[in-house]
């Protein structure tokens, strides 16, 4: 705003200074010494600013165009990624396939840390396993045993 009023003409310093940004670190009495020079400032330099100032507001309304085009296209083509630490029932990866596939994207796959295989059906198979795993309980690496273990860098087994 401070600069906006410049470019339109303004030359009293205190205007200038009531003007400024609240998170400004100088003082009212700092800004007002600082832009005593204004008083004197030549026209083709008002003329500066205010083209200046034209030219990011239309930088800022192309990036705002270019934002919401963006948008558009990423909730149009937009795909869906479910990841789960362990796969082994299915009933709580079933439950968010269903929920994801309500969304309506363009694809959906699941990654799972780890597989056990010991689902009897499954929604949705798993596109990106990291280990397959015996039927054991296991914990650490995020997963956890009555909220402990979890920090574990490392998995192992509680049996």
């Amino acid at each position: 705003r401070m600069v906006q009023a410049l470019a339109d003409g303004e030359t009293d310093p205190a205007v200038l200074a009531a003007l400024a940004n609240y998170r400004l670190r100088a003082t009212q009495e700092q800004l007002r010494d600082a832009l005593g020079a204004c008083q004197e400032l030549n026209p083709v330099y008002r003329r500066l600013l205010k083209r200046a100032l034209e030219e990011l507001q239309l930088i800022e309304k192309q990036i705002s165009q270019l934002d919401q085009e963006i948008a558009d296209l990423l909730q149009r083509d937009r795909e869906q990624l479910a990841h789960t630490e362990s796969l082994d029932t299915g009933k709580t990866l079933n439950r968010l396939v269903t929920l994801l596939r309500e969304r309506g994207p363009k694809s959906l796959n699941i990654c799972a840390l780890l597989h056990k295989h010991i689902a009897e059906h499954l929604a949705l198979e798993a596109a990106f396993v990291g280990f397959d795993a015996p039927t054991l309980f296991l914990v650490g690496y995020g997963l956890d045993h009555a909220e402990n273990f979890r920090h574990l860098p490392y998995i192992a087994s509680l049996t």
